[in-house]
């Protein structure tokens, strides 16, 4: 039995020994052993490359097309008709309106009309447009 405690004691000891001068000796990417293992690069590690998110693409603008206007109410209103894009799982759409100025539908406001000219200005979407009669 004492010399399975001595083997079993002189086997933890030199694990010890061999832990210690492990922990102890110096690990920093600056040490002169560490570079041509750093230089070498065994695994072929490299960094992970960014990833970009494609943007989604915008969704298409309804068609606008100015079909009249009229002063026919006492007031200038403007005559649309309105070409919505579709919008899975609907079909597209046809719209026609009459607005007068400062008023909306859906997607479209009518900000400015000049009857003389025969042309109206729209916010279509967020984007502002001319139409004219044609």
């Amino acid at each position: 039995m004492t010399l399975v405690r001595t083997v079993v004691t002189l086997v933890c000891c030199a694990l010890g020994c061999v832990s210690w001068a492990v922990t102890a000796a110096p690990t920093t990417p600056d040490d002169p052993y560490l570079k041509p293992i750093i230089k070498r690069n065994v695994f072929g590690l490299v960094p992970e490359p960014a990833v970009v998110k494609p943007q989604p693409p915008a969704p298409p603008l309804p068609t606008v097309r100015l079909v009249g206007v009229t002063t026919i109410l006492g007031d200038q209103r403007a005559l649309f008709e309105v070409h919505l894009p579709p919008k899975p799982p609907e079909a597209a759409a046809e719209e026609h309106c009459v607005l007068a100025t400062g008023q909306s539908d859906g997607p479209i406001k009518l900000l400015e009309i000049d009857v003389r000219a025969g042309r109206v200005k729209i916010d279509n979407s967020g984007t502002v447009d001319v139409a004219h009669v044609r």
